[in-house]
Order: C-alpha cells, then sequence, then structure tokens
C-alpha cells in the first residue's frame, strides 16, 4: 500500500496474483466481503482498478 504524499486521503494497493481465478477466489472470501465496505466508509472517491497482465514470453 502507498499513500499519495501530495494526497494524503489517496491510497495505492499493488498486489499480485497468479492468474484471474485466484483474485476472484480472494475477492469472494468472508473476510474480505466484510472488510470491503469497512474501507469504502473512508474512500473520497470511487475507487479504480487497473487489471495488468505480466505475462513475459
Amino acid at each position: 500500500m502507498y499513500i499519495d504524499e501530495k494526497d494524503p486521503g489517496h491510497f495505492i494497493f499493488i498486489e499480485e496474483w497468479p492468474d484471474r481465478p485466484a483474485l476472484d477466489k480472494h475477492y469472494a472470501l468472508d473476510y474480505f466481503q466484510r472488510l470491503v465496505p469497512m474501507i469504502n466508509q473512508h474512500k473520497k472517491s470511487e475507487p479504480k482498478f487497473i487489471l495488468m497482465d505480466t505475462t513475459v514470453s
């Protein structure tokens, strides 16, 4: 997690997952489903998700 020094309420999370099914499984976990609404209570704006494929051939 990173905090934008010019915008203290702006947080950046960088995560690495082996594949999309693993990420989807993470999203479905009970603790994650409970955590997101708690985090969202403090959001300044709608989140932006950027999914990047880092597969190297």
